[in-house]
């Protein structure tokens, strides 16, 4: 699937409350997959 061919969900902060990390993937056309891991902090309550 490419980029462009697909729609992200709309956004929900709260589905991410409980969590501390969040890992995701991104894919080069030369460098294939990676992982990389984003910290969750809270600015605003």
């Amino acid at each position: 699937m490419r980029g462009a061919d697909y729609l992200a969900p709309a956004w929900n902060p709260d589905a991410y409350r409980r969590e501390r990390t969040l890992e995701i993937m991104t894919i080069g056309t030369e460098e294939g997959a990676h992982w990389t891991n984003l910290w969750l902090v809270v600015v605003d309550e």
